[in-house]
């Protein structure tokens, strides 16, 4: 047991300062967060956004409030394949291309001055991959999708 923690602490330590892990999330849940770029985004409550991010700030809100908007992705993806490659094939052409999702569609009804409900509708994981079935990884991966809708 301890040559197994032992190895774990070693791979730890081995391991590069700065991981890029959040590569198919998109942080801005709104449009109008994108707008400000994301500034102040946890604090807002200037448009039916707030509902995601700031529950609370809906009371700031009169009457009915509605935004929404979509927002595209413009995917960059390469596999060099070189003498290393033992399996023969192509380098799999720009596997996410481009794509459109929802920016989110959020809602706000005041009921008084102290009480309103809301409701948000985002995306905040969204990607594909499609690298044929020539490309020269094909028998670790070909097509990938994931969508989380909340």
């Amino acid at each position: 047991m301890r040559s197994k923690v032992g190895f774990a602490f070693a791979l730890i330590l081995a391991a590069p300062a700065t991981l890029c892990a959040a590569g198919l999330q998109t942080i801005e849940q709104g449009t109008w967060d994108m707008g400000r770029g994301m500034v102040g985004f946890a604090s807002a409550a200037d448009s039916a956004a707030t509902s995601f991010y700031n529950p609370a700030g809906m009371t700031r809100l009169d009457g009915l409030q509605v935004t929404g908007g979509l927002m595209g992705i413009l995917g960059n993806s390469k596999f060099d394949s070189d003498s290393g490659t033992t399996i023969p094939g192509g380098d799999g052409r720009n596997a996410t291309g481009n794509v459109v999702v929802p920016g989110g569609m959020f809602g706000v009804y005041e009921l008084n001055e102290e009480w309103a409900v809301g409701a948000s509708f985002t995306a905040p994981f969204v990607g594909s991959l499609d690298y044929g079935d020539t490309w020269a990884g094909r028998y670790f991966i070909r097509r990938f999708d994931l969508t989380s809708y909340r």
